[in-house]
This record gives C-alpha cells, structure tokens and sequence, in this order.
C-alpha cells in the first residue's frame, strides 16, 4: 500500500517536450523527489525559488549521493556506491557490525 494514489515518473528534463510535462506535473505534485548532484537542477532552471513560484505547497527533497557539501559533492552515485563507500555492505554480510567506517 505503500504507492496507493502516488505516480512515478522518469523523463529526460533535459528535453525540451520532458521538460515541459514536468513543470506542467510539479503545479499538481504534492513531493518532488530527485537525486541530481547539487547544481544540476539549478542548470534546468528548477532551482527551490522555481520550484516554490510553480507550486507552494510542494514538499521537495534533494537524495544524492553524496550531499551537499564535502570532496565527493560533483560525483555521481548511486545506492550501491553509497553502500560501499560507507562500507554499509561489509557490515551487513558478516564483517564487524562495531567497527566504524574506515577502521
């Protein structure tokens, strides 16, 4: 029940016809989800300002990989490289649940 009355949806904003059905879905969106490395959305013109003049109750979070800030901020990721570079998957197939990252 967890998607009950929700839509999913992955276009290439970077054309101009996706670009537009994805404004025209962000005035009725309740969440916007994304997981662009910081600045991409600013470079399609859908920075928070944008996003607020388009729908004022639009929840919207940022997921990347690596955050806002630090060393790894312009690379890409996804969930299994994030998984890794925590050593999140060390742990949970059997190595030292104790130990902290990088011990």
């Amino acid at each position: 029940m967890a998607r009950r009355g929700k839509r999913i949806v992955t276009l290439d904003a970077n054309k101009l016809e996706n670009y537009k059905k994805l404004i025209q879905l962000l005035y009725d969106a309740s969440v916007f989800l994304q997981g662009f490395r910081p600045g991409a959305l600013d470079a399609l013109r859908l920075c928070m300002d944008v996003l607020r003049e388009l729908n004022l109750d639009l929840i919207a979070a940022n997921l990347s990989a690596f955050g806002k800030h630090g060393p790894s901020v312009r690379h890409n990721g996804m969930d299994s490289i994030v998984q890794t570079c925590s050593e999140m998957n060390i742990r949970r197939i059997g190595g030292d649940a104790n130990a902290s990252p990088g011990a």
